[in-house]
């Protein structure tokens, strides 16, 4: 291990301050994308003749986005694996997920190469999106772990991109940039990826942002485009973290009521439930299963170990604005460093104080909005300290977000926005003093967030050779879970997502491997996939075979293409029965009836949103061809 990797290393200091001054009034020069003196389009205020955005505004922002978000990646920017809490759980899954992809399972739920070899029903409870997001740069051309460095490179992209279109709604496109900015450079997503390496928590927040922009263009009018949009981005959500998604639907309905309540439109939260519905259908394929079969699997232990039990999580005040910084997170999270970011904290007091100085009579639904944000903050802080036990300990959901810490996300989307609103007040200065302002605030963000951009440390033993990534996953026999130890010889070790009909652990030399417990029966032509065993067995007498998988509801078994019955032991193991014989046998992992269901459900869903989608794009078609044929018209006069 080394001592990390700092951005310093390839840019000097003295290089960077002209880089962003020079990138800040290069974006200045645009006209079309500053805070213009008329009304902004958010916070319920109509703004005339004028679009969204403009496309060179969009381009030139997109690239501020990026170059200044070069500090948030640096840590990745080598051939080196970085060293986090999830380091190895990472490259497993995307392993699985592309193994299981090119046996030909669209969406593999049974990892067989886990728990030791005997096998998980890993993406029956755990969201799959980022591994997907993975798989696609890996089927690029992209090594495992380039592949999930891409990943988490576009997952900080994105929070920027996110955020920027979010903020420009209410503060302008100063105000806009100084938000994204700060929410790429929050403390709590280096936090998820750089000491936790929880990437789906950090991935999730790059979603949030494009949530609340579309449901609140939603609210604010009757669209397909921003129906569609909002579902699709809330599903994608919960495809991507549960836990995450569980946070954000509570804030979701409230922000959905109050700007309805704000625009005065009963029809706004109609078409707010719509989507939410809309995107429970599309995301059904994931959470309907989970939810339905969590019974079947140790899920309890997600919440009643001491280590990950809310109670034993809250967060103290102090620990919100401590500037220390460390990497020894343990099990549970204790020790993480929860700051907020005084650039960011800075901001938000201001910011908060120069709104309500606005006169009310000019601009009352932007100090309505603002009061809205600054009372979600505060209930989003105590509801992450222990005064808030009350409230979890009634709603028992609740319990399986582990940690009131996790707040935290949701906290920094928040402060975040506020971060732009200073800029809200200076609209009606000069485009000289809003550039004299905007570049110190950024570069203040981005130095100070510059120096939580790093790591423990690098593997040495694990390369972007994709060889050394299948053969690793071999030798790790990972459990993916907090629970697991080297010697792995206690049930609890294998976590939350093992089988409960596991109660004493097998030999670990039995993963994988199919005999009969008599010895008898000799196996040939054996066929191992992820989900499935193939084999011929011949048999002098009625023999038991077993297995070397651990069982679950959905394993299927047939035997000369009849239906074979399959039971299990104290072991766990799969066993069944055969005649004496020569006999064709293949059991897999398949589909139970809710997860048919579910799939059905996701697939209609699905299927309604990309025609909702082409019809968008035949409507834009058509006003497009009516606005050429109103030009031609004009010029043949």
């Amino acid at each position: 291990m080394n001592r990390g990797f700092y951005m310093s290393d390839f840019l000097p200091p003295y290089f960077a301050p002209p880089v962003f001054i020079g990138l800040a009034c290069n974006i200045a020069n645009d006209s079309n994308g500053l805070i213009e003196r008329e009304n902004l389009p958010g916070m319920g205020v109509k703004m005339k003749n004028t679009k969204l955005f403009t496309i060179p505004g969009i381009i030139k922002y997109l690239c501020a986005i990026i170059l200044l978000s070069v500090f948030a990646v640096s840590p990745l920017l080598n051939d080196k694996w970085i060293l986090v809490g999830e380091s190895i759980e990472q490259i497993l899954r995307v392993i699985e997920l592309d193994r299981g992809l090119n046996e030909g399972y669209l969406y593999p739920r049974w990892f067989g190469d886990l728990a030791g070899g005997f096998g998980y029903p890993y993406f029956v409870f755990y969201s799959p999106l980022i591994y997907y997001v993975a798989e696609f740069f890996h089927l690029l051309g992209f090594s495992i772990i380039a592949s999930l460095k891409c990943m988490v490179i576009l997952g900080i992209i994105l929070s920027g991109v996110g955020m920027f279109i979010l903020a420009r709604s209410f503060w302008g496109s100063y105000g806009a940039l100084v938000s994204a900015i700060a929410y790429i450079y929050v403390p709590y997503r280096m936090v998820n990826l750089y000491i936790r390496g929880d990437f789906a928590e950090a991935f999730a927040m790059a979603i949030f942002p494009f949530i609340l922009f579309f449901f609140y263009k939603l609210i604010l009018k009757k669209s397909l485009l921003y129906l569609s949009l909002s579902a699709i981005s809330f599903a994608a959500l919960i495809l991507t973290h549960n836990c995450s998604a569980l946070i954000f639907s509570g804030f979701l309905t409230c922000f959905i009521l109050f700007f309805s309540l704000q625009s005065r439109s009963w029809a706004g939260v109609c078409r707010g439930l719509l989507s939410i519905m809309w995107a429970l259908c599309l995301s059904a394929v994931f959470w309907l299963p989970a939810l339905w079969e969590k019974e079947l699997v140790n899920i309890h232990l997600i919440y009643s170990n001491a280590a990950v039990d809310f109670h034993n999580n809250f967060v103290d005040l102090f620990q919100l604005f401590h500037p220390g910084w460390t990497f020894d997170g343990g099990i549970g999270g204790h020790n993480l460093p929860f700051q907020l970011g005084n650039p960011q904290i800075v901001l938000m007091i201001i910011s908060l104080g120069v709104i309500i100085k606005i006169d009310a009579s000019e601009r009352i639904q932007i100090r309505e909005s603002t009061l809205f944000l600054a009372v979600s903050i505060i209930a989003v802080v105590f509801l992450m300290t222990s005064s808030s036990s009350f409230f979890w300990e009634s709603i028992q959901i609740m319990r399986y977000l582990q940690f009131p810490w996790r707040l935290l996300s949701l906290l920094s989307l928040l402060i975040s926005i506020m971060c732009g609103a200073l800029f809200y007040y200076f609209k009606k200065e000069s485009i000289g003093v809003q550039q004299v302002l905007l570049v110190p605030v950024i570069m203040i963000i981005v130095f100070s967030g510059a120096q939580q951009c790093r790591v423990k440390g690098y593997y040495t033993n694990i390369s972007n050779d994709d060889r050394m990534a299948y053969d690793f996953v071999k030798q790790d026999r990972g459990t993916i879970s907090a629970y697991n130890t080297t010697e792995m010889d206690k049930v609890i070790d294998y976590g939350e997502y093992l089988p409960k009909t596991v109660k004493i652990l097998p030999n670990k030399e039995k993963a994988g491997q199919v005999y009969s417990t008599d010895g008898t029966v000799v196996i040939e032509d054996l066929k191992t996939r992820m989900q499935e065993y193939e084999f011929l067995a011949r048999a002098e007498v009625n023999s038991e075979i077993v297995v070397g998988s651990f069982y679950y509801p959905s394993w299927t078994g047939y035997i000369d293409n009849e239906d074979l019955s399959l039971f299990t032991d104290a072991e766990g193991l799969i066993h069944f029965i055969i005649p004496k014989g020569e006999h064709k046998i293949r059991v897999f992992f398949g589909d139970t009836a809710i997860r048919n269901i579910s799939k059905y459900i996701s697939l209609v869903s699905f299927i309604i949103f990309s025609a909702a989608l082409f019809l968008i794009c035949i409507r834009q078609i058509t006003t497009i061809r009516g606005d050429v044929n109103h030009l031609r018209r004009f010029f043949s006069l």
